[in-house]
């Protein structure tokens, strides 16, 4: 009988795909506070046309960030 040598034992698969499924939880949580954060942080500055161009910036970045991440291969 041939053992297939690259094989991962089915134990090792399991406790891999928790670790993906925690990973992914973790991240998502991760980005769901730094957008929590940045929107409390901007809601406390004055509304003038400074803030209200840096607040469209800053939701961008954010948008370009969760691209990133979700594109990352913890986060689908």
């Amino acid at each position: 009988m041939v053992r297939d040598l690259f094989a991962f034992p089915y134990d090792l698969r399991m406790l891999a795909g928790s670790n993906i499924d925690q990973g992914r939880i973790a991240c998502t949580q991760l980005m769901d506070a730094a957008t929590q954060a940045m929107s409390i942080w901007l809601d406390a500055l004055p509304m003038n046309e400074v803030t209200s161009r840096f607040k469209a910036v800053q939701q961008q970045a954010m948008g370009y960030g969760k691209q990133n991440v979700g594109g990352s291969y913890l986060c689908h």
